[in-house]
């Protein structure tokens, strides 16, 4: 199995540097931006870390199969992302800065989402030990975050990115901080289910390029002025780093087949019978 996931890690690194290569050396580095390319990879890598996950037998467990369950939903709604930019440029011919912040709110929503899986998974865990306020919250903030959304849709003049406001900081902050509440969570989640810690630091490993990822747009402005990158390299940038977190979920969900032992190989033998 470790021969296996070796070889699938160097097969990703080989997909990713290809990628990049053709991206940047094909139609003077603007064909993947311009065409769309670069959403519709993005797609796929989700759609595959997907298939990947429904291969599991820890689909067949009742209270880890919660978090997964929010996982799925989590990766749709970054693909329901991708294909928000893709049309906006398509429509708009150039990006604006609510089409990056709409993004970033799905990048929000999405680890929202997993938080919130998580914490079903921890309350059935640890029980009424745990309070139900975090849940809630995060619903609350998801749902507060998918209005503004549509607010930003309607009035693209609503925030601003120029490094004179505040939007592009709060926006940052607002990332990290979510990040860091599901990195916490993932934790949790590796001390209260050992036998999966190799799934859940690669996990981890995950929310930090998605953080990333999405911070490369909050301070698109920011880069553009000061670092003085092309538009199309900032989103070449975003989304590369994206991919990278992509991959890293794909070997994280491979991983899942190398554990075995005592409740996990119940789940396997109940599932074959």
């Amino acid at each position: 199995m470790e021969n296996k996931e070796k070889t699938t890690a160097y097969i990703l690194l080989f997909i990713n540097i290809a990628i990049i290569a053709a991206a940047e050396l094909t139609g003077e580095g603007k064909l993947f931006f311009e065409s769309g390319l670069v959403h519709s990879i993005a797609i796929l890598f989700i759609i595959g870390v997907a298939m990947s996950l429904f291969r599991q037998y820890y689909f067949a467990d009742p209270i880890f199969k919660k978090f997964l369950n929010a996982c799925l939903v989590a990766f749709a709604v970054f693909s329901a992302s991708h294909a928000f930019e893709f049309f906006m440029y398509r429509f708009a011919g150039r990006y604006e800065d609510h089409v990056f912040a709409v993004t970033i709110n799905f990048c929000l929503m999405s680890i929202l989402i997993m938080i919130s899986g998580s914490e079903i998974f921890l309350r059935a865990y640890f029980g009424h030990k745990r309070a139900r306020f975090p849940f809630l919250l995060s619903n609350i903030v998801i749902a507060g975050i998918a209005v503004f959304s549509t607010l930003l849709f309607f009035d693209n003049v609503l925030v601003s990115l120029e490094p004179e406001n505040a939007a592009p900081y709060l926006y940052s902050l607002a990332v990290l901080a979510a990040a860091f509440l599901l990195w916490r969570r993932i934790n949790l989640l590796k001390h209260s289910l050992p036998q999966l810690t190799g799934f859940f630091k690669l996990l981890a490993c995950m929310v930090v390029f998605v953080a990333l990822s999405a911070l490369s747009y909050s301070l698109y402005d920011i880069i553009k002025e000061f670092l003085g990158m092309p538009d199309y390299q900032i989103v070449y940038l975003s989304h590369f780093i994206f991919y990278i977190g992509m991959s890293l979920v794909f070997l994280a969900f491979q991983r899942l087949e190398n554990v075995g032992g005592g409740v996990v190989d119940d789940i396997k033998n109940r599932e074959i019978a």
